[in-house]
């Protein structure tokens, strides 16, 4: 080989070894862009999972007072159902003395009417 070839032959691999790291910049630049949108997407997912943790304490919260408002609203029933039946069972006892006033009234009424 001689020099001039040695020369030539230099030249043109010096020539593909600069498109090599051309491509090779282009490459990275690219993993460099894609690095950015992980990182990216890595904070995004951070802050959804500590809005989705949030929103879990929320839904206990929900859950327990949920919990505490049925009980409450059970033991509300069953005064209720209680002062009821109480109420019931006086408004029967008042009704049994009207009713024993009013069939007084109307014997009376009828002796009055036979006696007339």
């Amino acid at each position: 080989m001689t020099d001039t070839q040695y020369q030539d032959l230099v030249e043109f691999l010096g020539r593909k070894f600069d498109r090599i790291d051309d491509r090779f910049d282009g490459i990275d630049a690219r993993l460099d862009r894609i690095d950015a949108r992980l990182d990216d997407h890595g904070e995004r997912l951070t802050r959804l999972e500590v809005t989705v943790e949030a929103l879990r304490d929320e839904v206990k919260a929900v859950a327990e007072a949920t919990r505490v408002n049925a009980q409450r609203i059970d033991r509300l029933e069953k005064r209720l159902d209680e002062r009821f039946h109480e109420l019931s069972e006086r408004l029967e006892l008042h009704s049994r003395g009207v009713w024993r006033v009013i069939d007084g009234h109307e014997i009376r009424l009828s002796a009055l009417e036979d006696a007339a």
